[in-house]
């Protein structure tokens, strides 16, 4: 619906090498995740789909929710290392260290979280294959 206004997104996102965020921000003056926590709330959503549409990239500032918010975070950055989808940049995204204290997680329970997400991913990918045919 915002054509116009993303064309000048991507290209800075080309030029710059900036996420996406950083570029609707400077474009923009929001985020995908400010205008989708608008939609969240016009739409009456409740307040633990609010805060994780919302604060999805920013996983310390909720207040409530914290929990699931880091764990849509912490989805969120291991898709996108995949190459799971398109988040609209090419930057790899980094799990905020908050979200790995607040799991406990350290590379060993990374490793073993990357690895099932790979297999139900691929089991998905082989499911909706399968549907296809």
């Amino acid at each position: 619906f915002f054509a116009d206004y993303y064309v000048s997104v991507f290209d800075l996102i080309k030029s710059e090498n900036k996420t996406i965020s950083q570029a609707e921000h400077d474009i923009l003056g929001l985020s995908h995740a400010d205008i989708g926590g608008c939609l969240a709330t016009e739409w009456s959503f409740s307040e633990n789909f609010l805060n994780s549409i919302l604060y999805h990239h920013d996983p310390e500032k909720p207040k409530r929710y914290q929990r699931l918010v880091c764990l849509v975070h912490l989805a969120n950055a291991i898709c996108r290392e995949m190459d799971y989808g398109s988040g609209g940049d090419a930057v790899p995204r980094e799990i905020d260290p908050f979200v790995l204290d607040h799991f406990s997680l350290g590379e060993k329970g990374l490793k073993i979280l990357r690895e099932e997400a790979k297999a139900e991913l691929d089991h998905a990918d082989s499911f909706l294959s399968a549907l296809k045919s």
